[in-house]
């Protein structure tokens, strides 16, 4: 629980390696507790107060599972010991009475999903008992929004509620006709983005690209010198990518042996620094030649793998 004095600037401050912490309580408790109704982020803080706070937890949770205990066993009671029976019935008149209601929620690990967004997701949980609370339907309900990819739900008592989420984390944008969608490393596209947001992500087009731009993304991790070229994927025909570069270049590459052929690439450039070529597009699609063609002629420069790029043939037809 917060401190109700006054902090310094640096006590409210809130680490950037640290997920955020929102805090919703009813309008009633808001000034009690010296925060906004909506939501304000904040850094726990400690307390003597923390200590009665948990002990007053124990204590209730070991009353409420004692009693519960108690209630099962009530058809094992014998008869002479009737009085028992009576507690019991007292037991769970107190039980009935003490209902816990949630009076305030904290929400962590959340960046893309809004605090809002998560409450109304939740329904109206406001002075619900906590004790009858259906935790695995909230988590249930949490889940289902889009960014959402695991959520946790925790009683905290006598009032509170924690919840715990972990989000898709996006890795491209794939654009389409009706709009730019951000997707996760699983493939699963998340939500359509309005223009510019999003901007670092890489673009993928085509269609089933989202499915397999993760696979295209670890072989790319050993390639660092020609990541910074790519500006877009292109998915062709659900099989095979095809690579755009900063200068407009293409890179067609086959539909097996990615690596092999990124190897090629990458001993091209080294030695003939090809990728800086007025090339329109350099083919790898074939394990046992390089196929090039220039921007500004209809002719196509063929070389054999093991040939000297400088020394290829030249010839008019288009081969591709």
């Amino acid at each position: 629980m917060m401190n109700r004095g006054k902090r310094s600037h640096s006590e409210t401050s809130v680490s950037e390696s640290l997920p955020s912490i929102g805090c919703y309580v009813k309008d009633e408790f808001a000034e009690e507790y010296h925060i906004a109704p909506s939501s304000e982020r904040y850094m726990p803080q400690t307390s003597k107060k923390k200590s009665f706070g948990r002990f007053g937890f124990a204590l209730s949770f070991f009353i409420i599972i004692a009693v519960g205990l108690f209630f099962g066993f009530r058809r094992h009671i014998p008869d002479d010991f009737a009085f028992l029976t009576v507690a019991q019935d007292y037991g769970q008149r107190f039980v009935s009475l003490v209902q816990f209601p949630i009076k305030e929620v904290h929400i962590a690990g959340h960046k893309f999903t809004k605090e809002k967004v998560i409450i109304e997701r939740l329904g109206d949980v406001w002075d619900q008992s906590l004790v009858s609370l259906n935790t695995f339907e909230a988590q249930r309900k949490i889940e289902s929004l889009p960014w959402i990819l695991r959520a946790d739900v925790q009683r905290v008592f006598p009032h509170g509620l924690n919840i715990y989420v972990e989000e898709r984390q996006p890795i491209g944008r794939f654009v389409t006709l009706s709009g730019t969608y951000v997707f996760d490393k699983l493939g699963v596209i998340v939500e359509r983005v309005k223009v510019g947001s999003h901007f670092q992500l890489p673009i993928y087009e085509g269609s089933g690209a989202p499915k397999t731009a993760n696979d295209l993304r670890e072989i790319l991790t050993k390639f660092d010198d020609l990541q910074p070229l790519i500006v877009r994927f292109q998915r062709v025909d659900q099989r095979r990518w095809t690579l755009i570069l900063h200068n407009e270049m293409k890179v067609l590459l086959p539909e097996n042996g990615l690596e092999g052929a990124l190897s090629r690439l990458r001993a091209l450039q080294a030695q003939h620094n090809i990728l800086n070529r007025e090339l329109a597009h350099i083919d790898l699609r074939l394990g046992d030649r390089i196929t090039l063609r220039p921007k500004k002629s209809k002719n196509i420069k063929i070389f054999s793998r093991d040939e000297d790029i400088s020394v290829g043939k030249t010839t008019g037809k288009d081969k591709l």
